[in-house]
């Protein structure tokens, strides 16, 4: 979805009451001048280029800006929306190219000088970031030595014969940069990847002298992108289920393409936690077995 920057500026408008412009190169000293800028069809924006009698005998507007108006920014520059002059210019400036409605857009943006800072908002975002990093640490040392070599496998690091406090001191580093790779890793989505690699350790998937992918007589793919990409689809679910029996051994003794819709419903909520208040009675047989398979 295409960026609204009119809806964003009038959201933010409605929630803070001072709008801060931070330089998007630090505190340089540097002060520029913005003009009001034209729209598509050459008119100013953010201004009353020809203000009508009434408009300015009706007391709202005890002043007014042109064309050649301007304002000098610099970093730090606030805005006071509660102010008619402050609001005034800052209608006239804010659609400037000049400035930017994040420090994110600004590095996409070779006009962009000034970027709007909301301290509130970079509080949340502070907060949530650490919480985030805070869950994922917890993943991490809640987890096995194999599971942990495992899912470093999914994302191509090779971490077989290292320690526990190795491995988990490397998962811990990519928590504190990037802890949304931690929770993709623990995601419902990586688990037929994990699946696929355990199952490549205990020799279920081998590859045969054709260097394909197999599991027992079926050719399952060339690569193992391509392989994972087989055992998920929808018509290849009895696959799937099959391969995480081999691998797990944990169903029972009975496996989880042999089980009734009941069975696999108590299944799923003996198994998975995230599902243990859920109602699974509406959802069709194969997506059962999908969930189960994906544990």
């Amino acid at each position: 979805m295409k960026f609204d920057r009119e809806t964003f500026l009038k959201n933010l408008e409605s929630e803070e009451d001072v709008i801060v412009l931070r330089n998007v190169y630090g505190n340089t000293g540097q002060t520029v001048e913005i003009y009001p800028t034209k729209d598509a069809g050459g008119r100013y924006m953010g201004i009353i280029e020809n203000p009508t009698r009434e408009q300015l005998e009706s007391g709202q507007m005890r002043f007014t800006l042109t064309k050649k108006s301007s304002s000098k920014v610099k970093n730090g520059t606030p805005f006071n929306l509660k102010d008619e002059h402050d609001k005034a210019y800052w209608d006239m400036i804010k659609h400037s190219p000049v400035i930017a409605y994040s420090f994110e857009e600004a590095q996409y943006s070779p006009s962009a000088m000034f970027y709007i800072y909301i301290e509130s908002k970079v509080s949340k975002e502070a907060v949530s970031r650490e919480k985030r990093t805070h869950a994922a640490k917890s993943l991490i040392f809640d987890d096995s030595l194999d599971n942990l070599i495992t899912r470093a496998r999914v994302i191509g690091i090779d971490l077989n014969g290292d320690t526990l406090e190795a491995v988990q001191q490397i998962f811990l580093e990519m928590a504190m940069k990037t802890p949304e790779k931690i929770e993709q890793l623990y995601s419902a989505n990586i688990a037929t990847n994990i699946l696929f690699y355990k199952a490549l350790d205990n020799n279920v998937i081998f590859k045969g002298k054709d260097d394909l992918y197999r599991f027992e007589n079926i050719i399952i793919g060339a690569t193992i992108e391509s392989a994972i990409e087989f055992i998920t689809r929808k018509d290849k679910l009895d696959v799937l289920a099959l391969i995480k029996d081999r691998v797990e051994g944990n169903t029972g003794g009975k496996s989880i393409i042999n089980m009734s819709k009941e069975e696999l419903v108590d299944y799923i909520k003996e198994t998975r936690e995230e599902y243990k208040s859920e109602d699974l009675t509406a959802l069709k047989r194969p997506e059962l077995i999908k969930l189960a398979a994906n544990k």
